[in-house]
């Protein structure tokens, strides 16, 4: 078992095949992006390693750790820490596997294999395991997984083949805790289906479970329920489509992405931005006490309101962005970065909209005729 050797051959720009001198392995594996020649040296020698050791142990933080190793006639991952969980799975699947972690793990433990110099800084664009190619044999190995995540508890289950997300306690992370609420409050149980890539991510990144909700599907339809929640009749003239929520109001029609809370006025991209170092975005008050909001679920509200109610707007910059927008609907294209005082321009440029929708139709357009003219 000493001289077991491991051959690589290069099938494609993106798929790599590595056979064992021994005959008990060869294995295809499908990557991200092409893999560099040095990180399929090093992934080749750790295949090795674990067939003449039957074992490894992966560090992925200081709290969790993955081994990798034989188990009567078959092979084992198991989990511990942040992220537990247990797959029996064939010589192939456990390969595949203990490639994907790599992009993740810290330590290796008593591994006898140089790194390659430059591999770990490379690894975020090259040399990624496909992770459709990994979830295909995860859809069929994995049963359970306990997820912590400072200091709330979710728990990823599978019911046939489809799997199944449930937060059981809400800890100090802004996302859990505002999934927490708004379900108590519309009623629903904090379950929620995703797909199998969606739960290979969250075991292999140590349980940081808010990364891939935050502004993803589920998310998404939350802050849906919390937009009719909190606006509620004032919504008249607002229609939801697919991720969207898109209100027609004061002349113009505000488009807002319930992914990331991006929003476009007339078709034209207008920043909501906060402070770079800012830690807090905003607090809903629930019937279950205050509730701090996380950066998207913040820009979707502040943005709703702000389409109800643009007069409103304090931010200079913010009060700019609209009024450039706003000129641009009637031909005025005009760059307003040092216009003074933008905030009572954008009141005075909402009332003079509201004359101009009073006018003739003939009159509207020959006044947007002289607009684009003097631009």
């Amino acid at each position: 078992m000493d001289d077991i050797s491991i051959t690589v051959f290069i099938e494609g720009p993106e798929t790599a095949r590595f056979v064992s001198s021994d005959g008990r392995l060869d294995l295809s594996v499908k990557y991200e992006c092409s893999p560099l020649a040095r990180e399929l040296w090093y992934q080749a020698e750790l295949i090795k390693e674990l067939l003449k050791r039957g074992s490894l142990r992966l560090r992925l933080s200081e709290e969790t750790a993955v081994t990798v190793g034989r188990s009567n006639g078959s092979w084992l991952v198991r989990s511990e820490g942040n992220v537990e969980y247990e797959m029996e799975m064939t010589l192939e699947e456990a390969i595949l596997l203990l490639l994907a972690l790599l992009d993740t793990v810290e330590d290796l433990e008593k591994v006898d294999v140089e790194v390659p110099m430059g591999i770990f800084l490379l690894r975020i664009v090259t040399g990624i395991v496909s992770r459709e190619e990994l979830a295909s044999h995860i859809r069929r190995r994995l049963d359970r997984a306990i997820v912590r995540e400072k200091g709330g508890l979710w728990v990823i289950e599978r019911r046939g083949l489809r799997f199944f997300l449930t937060l059981k306690k809400p800890g100090r992370e802004k996302v859990s805790r505002v999934i927490w609420a708004l379900t108590k409050m519309v009623g629903l149980e904090p379950t929620f289906e995703i797909s199998s890539v969606q739960a290979l991510n969250i075991i292999m990144n140590d349980g940081d479970v808010s990364r891939f909700l935050k502004d993803g599907p589920i998310m998404a339809e939350l802050r849906k329920l919390l937009v009719r929640k909190v606006f509620g009749p004032k919504l008249r003239k607002a229609r939801f489509e697919a991720d969207r929520l898109v209100i027609e109001s004061h002349g113009h029609e505000w488009a807002i992405d319930l992914w990331d809370g991006d929003l476009e006025v007339d078709e034209r991209s207008t920043c909501i931005d906060f402070p770079s170092l800012a830690r807090r975005y905003g607090t809903l008050i629930t019937p279950y006490g205050p509730v701090e909001l996380d950066e998207y679920t913040a820009k979707v509200l502040a943005a709703t309101s702000m389409a109800l109610e643009p007069w409103r707007v304090c931010d200079s910059r913010l009060a700019r962005r609209l009024l450039e927008a706003f000129m641009l609907k009637h031909g005025l294209d005009l760059n307003l970065y040092r216009l003074p005082l933008a905030p009572g321009v954008l009141r005075a440029w909402l009332k003079l909209e509201r004359l101009l929708n009073l006018l003739p139709r003939p009159l509207k357009d020959r006044i947007r005729r002289l607009a684009e003219l003097l631009t």
